[in-house]
């Protein structure tokens, strides 16, 4: 029989402080194990594949040392992924590692929400197997939310695909980007990008990077401590970008964009960009086609 809120009040008369962080602890795994029955699927352990749609939960935290290979890996569409303020913690001091805390290929309707992910190559990278202006069958419409990534090795969210969404996350203390998107029309919104620093060889520090992006949303983010807060990198389109309400800080660059060779293919418009401490607003070396209106430096 389990114990009632009151029994459990009872036991933590008179014992020690960490006895009552480990019985509550306890108490919280198993309420969150009971929560996932029988609506949900629990996840107790890691690596951890999902194959089959449906609500996952990850009941405590979980750890690993895996140098490769992802600790939670989603073979499906329509997932519900909902970490419950856990954390999945990889390794965090090795910038040659390959392991990723989650994982998703060629899968559309995922939501993934709600905890911590501590160090990985990758937090979270969406993959996609189409490498063009993506194709209705590949990665799409995915949410990521709520999340806090922290200490990943190399780009913190990757998110490649059409409509995929990013919001209300806290990336800190990544390496080379907080965020990088390809294809489609990404949404990221809601969310702070903090202190990522440079990656060998390619010395690459930024917020938030975009690649081959139509009518892609930018909106509502903190980006801190970076050398570039918003930048459209060379080789590919960018149309239609909206880039609004975002705080740049302490950082180097606003919003770079190198297209070299491609003119006027980078259509964007920037409102109402509030900056502190940013050395240039906007770089913009090979002309490329921007609209800009309501900047407040």
């Amino acid at each position: 029989m389990s114990k009632s809120k009151k029994d459990i009040e009872k036991s933590l008369i008179g014992r020690s402080e960490n006895s009552i962080k480990d019985i509550l602890e306890k108490y919280l795994i198993k309420f969150c194990q009971n929560k996932c029955k029988p609506k949900c699927k629990p996840i107790k352990k890691i690596p951890f594949t999902i194959s089959s749609p449906g609500y996952y939960a990850l009941t405590n935290n979980v750890s690993t040392n895996m140098t490769s290979g992802n600790a939670i890996t989603i073979n499906a569409s329509d997932v519900v992924l909902d970490l419950q303020d856990f954390t999945i913690t990889g390794i965090t001091d090795d910038v040659n590692i390959q392991s990723i805390g989650i994982y998703s290929y060629d899968n559309e309707n995922v939501l993934i929400k709600n905890g911590i992910i501590r160090g990985f190559k990758n937090a979270i990278y969406l993959a996609s197997s189409f490498f063009y202006p993506p194709d209705p069958q590949n990665s799409r419409m995915n949410v990521i939310e709520n999340i806090k990534a922290i200490k990943s090795r190399s780009t913190a969210v990757l998110m490649a695909g059409d409509r995929n969404i990013l919001r209300n996350c806290v990336i800190n203390d990544s390496i080379g980007f907080g965020v990088y998107a390809w294809y489609g029309s990404p949404v990221i919104e809601n969310n702070k990008i903090l202190n990522v620093d440079y990656t060998e060889p390619y010395q690459v520090s930024v917020g938030i990077g975009l690649f081959e992006s139509y009518g892609g949303l930018i909106k509502n983010n903190l980006i801190s401590h970076v050398d570039k807060c918003i930048s459209l990198p060379g080789d590919g389109p960018v149309l239609d970008l909206v880039i609004l309400d975002n705080q740049f800080t302490e950082s180097n660059t606003g919003i770079y964009i190198d297209v070299p060779g491609y003119g006027d293919i980078v259509v964007c418009k920037y409102v109402n960009t509030i900056t502190s401490g940013v050395l240039n607003f906007i770089n913009n070396p090979d002309n490329a086609g921007v609209e800009s209106a309501g900047i407040n430096n």
